[in-house]
Formats: C-alpha cells, sequence, structure tokens
C-alpha cells in the first residue's frame, strides 16, 4: 500500500503519528491472493467475503484499531473493498459511536456515491490525499478529534467528501502537489511497515515506490486517472536512487528487491537509460522490477540494459489480442507490437507478465478466441488474468 505510506509519512512529518495496517496479508485469513478481493482460500460457490462476518480478519483488523487507539481511521478503498470497509465502519462505530472514519483511494474519487447510504464513514478523500488528509486532522485535532459541529470548518478543504444532514457533500477538487520530490523520503514511509505484526520480513520483500503520478494514456478502465489526471509528475532520478539506496541502508536484511509502481517509469528512453546509469554507480547488488507499456518496450537494447542492471521481472499491459479492442481501451498500442515484445523477452529468457482483461466493452467471444490465440502461439511465460469493473 504504498499510497498509506505516503499518507502516514506526510501526516509524521507535521507531527502526527500515524499507523499503516495490511490486512491483506494476515496469516489466519488467506493462503494465497488477496483478502481485500476473497481470493485466498477456496470458498463455496456464491462466496462473498464481506458477507462471511465469522471471518477472522475482521477481528484481528478490530482488535489492532484498538490496541493502536488512533483518533481517526482511515481506509484506502478499490472496488472490491468497499463491502468489506462498510463492514468495518459499521463495526467501528458499534463499539464506540464517536470514532471518525475517512476513506480515500480510487473508489472514492471516481464513485463516491457508492459511500451515500453508509453513514458509518464520515469523510472521503478524492484525488490526491497529503495535504487533504494533513488539514482534515489539523481541523479534527483542534476540535479534540469530534465531529466538526460547523460544517463550515470543514467546507474549504478541496478534495473533501463531508457529511450534512446524512449527504455527502463535495468541496471539490483539489489542487495537486506541484511538486512530488517534496513529499517525505521512503526511509520515513516505509517506517510504519512494523506495525503489520510478524508480517513484516513478508511483506518487504517485494517493495513498491512510485517514481511518478499520473498516467500518459489515460485508459478509460483504470483507475489512477480518478486521482492523478494529467500532466504526468515524475520523481527525480537522484531522489528516486536515492531513497532505495537509504532503504537498503538501514534495513540490509529486508529489502532485497524493489519494485516501481508507476506505468510509465520507462515511457523515456533517456529516462530509462539514466536510472540504469545511476543505479548501476550505487554500491551492492539491487534488484528490482517495474511496470512498462508495450509501445515503449520495442527497443531492444532498453530491455538488455535493464535486465543487465538488475531487473527481474516486468509488467506489462497487454490487456488483449483484439486490435478492436485495443482500440476501444484507448491503448495506443497493436497487436503486432505484443507478438514483437513477447519474442524479444523470449529471446533474452526474461520473466516478464503480460495483464490480460476480459469483458471489456466492446469485446464478443471472438475477440476473446483471438486473445487466447495470441497466448496459445507465443511464449508469455507469466499472465494475470482480470475482468473488465465498470
Amino acid at each position: 500500500p504504498i499510497g498509506l505510506f505516503s499518507l502516514a509519512a506526510f501526516l509524521e512529518t507535521h507531527g502526527f503519528q500515524a499507523a499503516v495496517l495490511n490486512a491483506n496479508f494476515f496469516p489466519d485469513y488467506q493462503t494465497s491472493g488477496s483478502a481485500w478481493s476473497g481470493s485466498g482460500r477456496p470458498r463455496p460457490e456464491g462466496y462473498y467475503y464481506a458477507q462471511d462476518q465469522a471471518n477472522p480478519v475482521w477481528e484481528q483488523v478490530l482488535d489492532f484499531i484498538e490496541a493502536v487507539e488512533p483518533k481517526l481511521i482511515g481506509f484506502s478503498c478499490h472496488d472490491l473493498a468497499v463491502g468489506g470497509i462498510k463492514l468495518l465502519a459499521k463495526s467501528l462505530k458499534e463499539r464506540d459511536p464517536g470514532r471518525l472514519v475517512a476513506v480515500g483511494g480510487p473508489t472514492p474519487s471516481g464513485a463516491a456515491d457508492i459511500f451515500d447510504d453508509c453513514l458509518d464513514v464520515d469523510f472521503l478523500l478524492a484525488g490526491e490525499g497529503e495535504i487533504t488528509l494533513l488539514e482534515l486532522a489539523q481541523i479534527l485535532r483542534v476540535n479534540d478529534w469530534q465531529a466538526p459541529a460547523s460544517h463550515s470548518e470543514v467546507e474549504a478543504l478541496g478534495g473533501l467528501y463531508h457529511r450534512s444532514g446524512g449527504r455527502l457533500i463535495f468541496n471539490g477538487p483539489r489542487r495537486r502537489l506541484p511538486v512530488l520530490d517534496d513529499l517525505p523520503d521512503a526511509r520515513r514511509a516505509y517506517y510504519w511497515l512494523a506495525y503489520e505484526r510478524r508480517l513484516v520480513l513478508r511483506y518487504v520483500q517485494l517493495n513498491g515506490v512510485a517514481p511518478s503520478r499520473g498516467c500518459l494514456k489515460m485508459c478509460p478502465f483504470c483507475g489512477p486517472r480518478t486521482i492523478w489526471p494529467r500532466p504526468v509528475r515524475l520523481r527525480s532520478l537522484p531522489r528516486v536512487i536515492g531513497d532505495r539506496a537509504a532503504l537498503r541502508l538501514s534495513y540490509p536484511e529486508h529489502f532485497h528487491h524493489f519494485s516501481f509502481s508507476a506505468v510509465d517509469f520507462l515511457a523515456r528512453a533517456d529516462r530509462g537509460d539514466d536510472f540504469c546509469g545511476r543505479l548501476r554507480e550505487l554500491e551492492g547488488d539491487y534488484k528490482f522490477r517495474c511496470y512498462g507499456r508495450v509501445n515503449n518496450l520495442q527497443n531492444e537494447e532498453m530491455i538488455e540494459t535493464l535486465i543487465k542492471t538488475g531487473c527481474q521481472e516486468i509488467w506489462v499491459g497487454v490487456e488483449s489480442g483484439s486490435q478492436k479492442v485495443l482500440k476501444a481501451m484507448g491503448k495506443g498500442i497493436t497487436v503486432s507490437q505484443i507478438k514483437r515484445l513477447d519474442q524479444l523477452f523470449h529471446n533474452y529468457d526474461f520473466p516478464w507478465l503480460a495483464f490480460i482483461i476480459l469483458g471489456t466493452p466492446p469485446e464478443s467471444e471472438a475477440d476473446i478466441e483471438l486473445t487466447l490465440n495470441l497466448l496459445r502461439a507465443g511464449h508469455f511465460p507469466n499472465i494475470q488474468p482480470f475482468t473488465f469493473q465498470p
């Protein structure tokens, strides 16, 4: 949860204490997959995790909250987590009606009305959350961590939904952070991994950092466009490299790999070359994984440079083997480019990962067959399928 770590770090630098809990990795809940999406242990047909109130994950999360005793409880929410967050918010209010609950992330940013009927959620944060959350916390602290008696106290906070008469009221968008390098460094952001109980070692084997915010393509099916509209903002490479080196020095027994969560990390060849050059100058053996675009990875020299620098895997949005569907998605790539990339990676015996999305309008059974034929005819060592969700 890179976004949560950034929020926690930002609050820390402004005099607040913050703890991050990643409930996806509670061992009592699941054996694989994501707890929030309910894809862990085998379930009966028709099982929906948010209706399973006997599942131990809920008590574990509530026990953690009771132990930390937060004044404000926040949840990061994508669409699959809505049911679980509503259940937890209800349980929190039943235990203490005075608790304040806020929700941020892709769903509040793009579909806030999903929480209209959930009166247990007091605030929604839309878009980039650091400044909004900080200003909200400052107001609540002055008010002794009680819901403001007057709505005028929170109406001026851009990027915030507050309740008035039970209804969610949006204050309007928040101006984005102009310079990402002003955000706290990773050492502070990752400090709160310690709050993941005994799972800290398991989780940080692959840790992420966001070297940019925003996306060049703005594909209509993708959540980031609701949080970070254009233009794309980049963190400086000295800062990105410096944070990685600092983490390695601070936690040498934990941080063996890094993952870069920005899709446009390799959008420019000169930036990719510059990054690889800077990383090779550091002492030690640095391994990393990152995202890439089909059309930005057609250069064999770049692929070879990334592998030699320590790249162990690249995650690529292939999405479909149908040109019609790719065009409808606004991907800006061709099936021929996908085939070429697959062959390039195969030439280097490189274990890349292809994301596939099924069910995207206007996909037909014939289009799905084209996708399956593409995968069968190619090499594609790793495939991660998803189903389209409006």
